[in-house]
């Protein structure tokens, strides 16, 4: 009897082992193996989720990780959906920020920042299609030029691209009224390049640089002259509202009907805020000025108040819709504003008298291909030229603010307006 209970307690012992195997899969994130195990919680923080087939979501993710060898998302699951929910940042170091070894789909309605010592976003030779969509907003960015700040960087290369070079075996599709794909390289690195095709639906296009598309020779997103684009955004998204969406946030829902109800009792309802409600910037700022002007939250090129965004001429400057000089004027006259520190960067305070508020990083600015007083001055192109070779600015420094003009040609930042 006793040997008979024992082997009966080895017996499932067996069974309960069996039960309790671990499956792997073919998935990495942050250098972990997603696992049976840890798929419901694959960080421990409640951020990321595999359902044990094709679907990864990232729900509020923050990944950095420092490692030479590490990548931040490593895929090689056919067809694998990245479901995208509220904000969410994978940056490598040292490497790649999200390798698509096999075909992968992002969607969603949130943002992911996908920034990489060398590639945000690459694909394998496996990889025929990386689909974006569903209203996902996808940020690629290759590596930042090393500096004492930060050592890790100097990777230098594409936002998005197949990273076997001469294998153009990628087709990149972005569909979704209010999609938006936006890819950046650095130095004299293509943004978006290598790729076999570039597939845009639902009136989406190739926004910025003015005037750029994609090449088929080239695989790459050129500007209109044949060069590719390199070392600013590629911004692929659509201008036409979506179709009910009356109060132009970008869902249909009730509040289009309660916007429908306020514009007939004349209310002239628009969608603005005082202050930014969430990260999935930009929004527009109603700072209570007279004219009724709206400023956007970020810098032409950059998605977080703080970020510097890209650097324009005059001329490039006006694709982006940058205040006029009485615009300007109306803004130093009818704000409080300070230099102040917001999460680490200088820059200046304009706070209306509403309560609403838009914080202008000190970005500095380009000249004769040099970039000075980051941190210390900003300077914001307005729309009003001076002469043939002069325009208006907005331009700042510790202790005061004001207009001047510049040369046309000096490379400064834009801060948006409607």
């Amino acid at each position: 009897m006793k040997r008979r209970v024992l082997f009966t307690l080895f017996a499932l012992g067996i069974v309960t082992g069996a039960w309790s195997q671990m499956t792997t899969f073919k998935l990495h994130v942050c250098g972990k193996e997603v696992t049976s195990q840890n798929m419901n919680d694959v960080l421990g923080d409640g951020t990321v989720r595999f359902d044990g087939d094709k679907t990864l979501t990232l729900n509020g993710a923050s990944i950095t990780i420092d490692e030479y060898s590490g990548l931040g998302v490593y895929n090689e699951i056919p067809d694998l959906e990245v479901v995208v929910v509220g904000s969410n940042t994978i940056e490598s170091k040292q490497w790649m920020a999200f390798a698509a070894i096999e075909n992968t789909h992002f969607k969603g309605s949130g943002t992911l920042r996908l920034k990489g010592y060398s590639w945000g976003l690459s694909s394998g030779s496996n990889t025929t299609k990386v689909s974006v969509s569903g209203g996902v907003r996808l940020l690629c960015e290759g590596g930042e030029r090393a500096t004492a700040e930060t050592p890790t960087y100097g990777g230098g290369f594409q936002g998005f691209a197949n990273h076997l070079s001469g294998r153009c075996t990628t087709t990149l599709e972005v569909s979704g009224a209010n999609t938006v794909l936006e890819a950046k390289g650095i130095g004299v690195a293509s943004s978006l390049y290598n790729l076999k095709a570039l597939v845009l639906s639902d009136g989406l296009k190739v926004w910025s640089p003015a005037g750029a598309a994609f090449d088929d020779e080239q695989k790459a997103v050129c500007r209109a002259d044949g060069t590719p684009v390199a070392g600013k955004w590629v911004m692929i998204k659509g201008n036409d509202p979506v179709k009910g969406d009356v109060n132009g946030d970008g869902s249909i829902d009730v509040a289009d009907i309660s916007f429908i109800i306020d514009a007939m009792a004349g209310k002239g309802v628009t969608q603005s805020y005082a202050v930014c409600p969430n990260d999935h910037h930009p929004h527009w700022i109603d700072l209570g000025l007279p004219s009724g002007t709206l400023w956007a939250c970020c810098n032409a090129g950059a998605v977080a108040p703080e970020e510097y965004g890209e650097y324009y001429t005059f001329d490039e400057a006006q694709t982006y819709n940058p205040p006029s000089l009485d615009q300007i004027k109306e803004l130093l006259d009818n704000t409080t504003n300070e230099w102040t520190t917001q999460n680490g960067v200088t820059g200046w305070k304009f706070t209306g008298n509403n309560g609403g508020s838009v914080f202008l990083p000190a970005a500095g600015l380009v000249w004769d291909g040099e970039l000075y007083g980051v941190g210390s001055s900003g300077g914001y192109w307005s729309s009003t030229p001076v002469d043939e070779g002069n325009g208006y600015v907005l331009f700042f420094r510790s202790g005061s603010a004001g207009w001047v003009n510049d040369h046309r040609v000096d490379g400064l930042s834009v801060r948006p307006v409607r």
